[in-house]
This record gives structure tokens, sequence and C-alpha cells, in this order.
């Protein structure tokens, strides 16, 4: 039984001052660096998957944001939708209904993390704001497709909620 399915609808029509990226490529953790001895030096560099990986969230995502960088407090909420595995495609051979869950959006325990997969998305969007310190706050959710969908990303990008003491122990209660 899943407590706590994924909503029907990723992301409402985001406010004024914000921004919807949606990328059409799989999820993917932000690779680890490599090393390597050259003439006697050691340098450092990214797998070229994930350079690939993250110069296609950079992409997609310059035609939607501002030229300029953002300035101040951010908040970005992700949205990883993976792959929906095999085994979660079974269908029953008299009715047709799906054996595991339901056409819609599942939730998927599975790699990657959701902090390694936040930090490709930061890394992918360093032009996007002055430094990744700016992002303050963000829910990153990992999702296997519909059984219809494709593998995505879409992402968030809004000023966040002004906070009071108040408030943040009123949510914490909640």
């Amino acid at each position: 039984m899943n407590l706590f399915p994924p909503p029907k609808e990723l992301t409402p029509e985001p406010p004024r001052g914000s921004w919807r990226i949606e990328v059409p490529l799989a999820p993917k953790g932000a690779g680890r660096h490599r090393t390597a001895v050259v003439a006697g030096h050691v340098h450092t560099y990214q797998d070229d998957s994930t350079k690939q990986w993250k110069a296609g969230v950079a992409y997609f995502a310059a035609g939607v944001l501002p030229k300029e960088p953002l300035e101040g407090p951010i908040q970005v909420n992700i949205w990883a939708i993976l792959p929906r595995p095999e085994r979660l495609l079974k269908r029953s051979k008299k009715t047709g209904a799906l054996l595991h869950g339901d056409e819609g959006l599942m939730w998927a325990p599975t790699k990657p993390d959701t902090d390694n997969i936040e930090k490709g998305v930061y890394d992918a969007l360093k032009s996007a704001w002055r430094d990744d310190k700016q992002v303050v706050c963000g829910v990153t959710r990992k999702l296997y497709a519909e059984a219809a969908g494709k593998p995505r990303l879409v992402i968030l990008i809004v000023a966040p909620p002004v906070m009071s003491m108040g408030l943040l122990y009123a949510q914490e209660g909640a």
C-alpha cells in the first residue's frame, strides 16, 4: 500500500517571477570527479556523460531563465522523473491493468540519490545565479515516469516565502 502517492499534477502554473524548466533528459546524479596524473601533475576532471548531461540541462534552462544572474535567496524545487523499470510495466493478461501501481507517477526509492540530483542540477544551472549558496530551500522528488511517460526533469525556481519563527514552528508541528 502506498501511503504517500505522488501528486497527479507535477507543478501548477508558476507564479510571476518564477521559472519552470522542463528538461527531456533522464535525471542523473552528479558524477564523481576523476583524477589523472599528466606529466607528473594531478588533474581532476568530470566524466564525459556527466558533462554532457549538465550541458543539456543548461541548454534547456537557457531558453527559460533571464540572461542576468538571479539575485538574493532562491528556492529550487526539482521533480526527477526516472524511467519506469520493466518490472513495474507488467500487465495482467486478463484485464491489461498494471500489476504494480497505476498508470500515473510512482515514487522511486532508487538511485540516484536526491542530494546527487540536486548537486548535478545546481552545477548545471550555475549561470542562473551568482553562487549556489543563494539556494536556501526547495524540495527534490524522485518519481518513476507514468506507464506511457518519458523520463525528464521539471525544475521550478522561485523566490522563497518570507519566514518568521512563528510560521516556522507552525510548519514543523504540521
